[in-house]
């Protein structure tokens, strides 16, 4: 049997590395998406001002993950907690912004993180 000769013109070998670029591109791109998680806290700092009271806060920040209250010698204590998803650089934090109201009037914010994995870790634990 006589062996057969192809021949590979330069416009299928363009064709060729155009669909590999292509692929790449596409499958790059899919990857950067899902790992897209904020890398900032989405707190509205310019909205949210000390001296507020919870109806204008919630207003402004909708429903909050959980809330306590209390009474602390004569004042009546809210603490408004929402929770968030944030990344630097490639770690996962879990932030909680609380906010404290002492007589229906906004007096402290604080935020705390958490990383993903310790999340992650607790959760199987229980």
């Amino acid at each position: 049997m006589k062996p057969t000769i192809t021949r590979t013109t330069p416009r299928a070998i363009t064709h060729n590395v155009l669909c590999i670029a292509l692929c790449a591109c596409i499958v790059s791109a899919f990857i950067s998406a899902c790992a897209f998680v904020p890398t900032a806290s989405n707190f509205p700092r310019d909205k949210v001002q000390l001296g507020m009271n919870t109806r204008e806060v919630r207003g402004i920040m909708g429903k909050p993950f959980s809330e306590d209250t209390f009474v602390e010698g004569e004042k009546r204590v809210d603490v408004l907690h929402y929770k968030e998803a944030v990344r630097v650089k490639t770690q996962g934090f879990i932030l909680t912004t609380s906010l404290r109201f002492e007589n229906d009037s906004l007096t402290a914010i604080t935020q705390n993180e958490k990383m993903v994995d310790e999340v992650t870790r607790e959760s199987k634990v229980q």
